[in-house]
């Protein structure tokens, strides 16, 4: 390319580079939408063309060359969408993920500190060295003192199960 010619681009042009990674960021979204559930994708704003081919590689065996081409060619029909809906919805569906695996987290330590008490606590603290222990162990003896299946236990466990997603989320 001649030293003029270079004046001549614009800036805002790609350059192949450019092009080959928003490429490969397309197909990387496209091979995400495969791995949704069907009531996952349902919700998804896709055209039907991009749809049909989602569902398409999803009934393809997976690691196979039939499979790669499939998401290659998703990648090339996302060129045509909306890309921000999609990958807005993708990203909230993700973090519905792991809201819920913190959600299992919280309800596993919470039995887990209710059933074995101090040694289950030292445990914890020890995982995050950042967790006041002292109010840890308050709430789960304050959880401890009330009868099973009361309206104030329950309520006791949820404080005590949003205290553990806080302290879990945090590290």
């Amino acid at each position: 390319m001649s030293p003029g010619r270079e004046a001549d681009q614009e800036p805002d042009e790609f350059n192949s580079k450019d092009q080959a990674a928003a490429a490969d960021e397309l197909q990387w979204l496209g091979a995400r939408l495969v791995r949704l559930s069907e009531r996952e994708l349902a919700t998804v704003p896709l055209a039907d063309d991009l749809r049909d081919a989602v569902l398409e590689a999803k009934r393809l065996k997976p690691r196979t060359e039939e499979l790669r081409r499939q998401v290659q060619f998703i990648g090339r029909l996302m060129r045509k969408a909306e890309v921000e809906p999609i990958a807005a919805r993708l990203q909230r569906l993700e973090n519905g993920d792991e809201a819920a695996l913190l959600q299992r987290q919280a309800e596993e330590w919470r039995a887990r500190l209710l059933g074995e008490g101090d040694a289950a606590i030292q445990v914890f603290v020890d995982e995050r060295p950042a967790t006041d222990r002292l109010r840890l162990r308050q709430l789960v003896r304050n959880v401890g003192r009330l009868a099973v299946a009361t309206p104030a236990r329950e309520k006791g466990e949820r404080e005590l199960e949003g205290e553990l997603r806080k302290l879990l989320a945090n590290g």
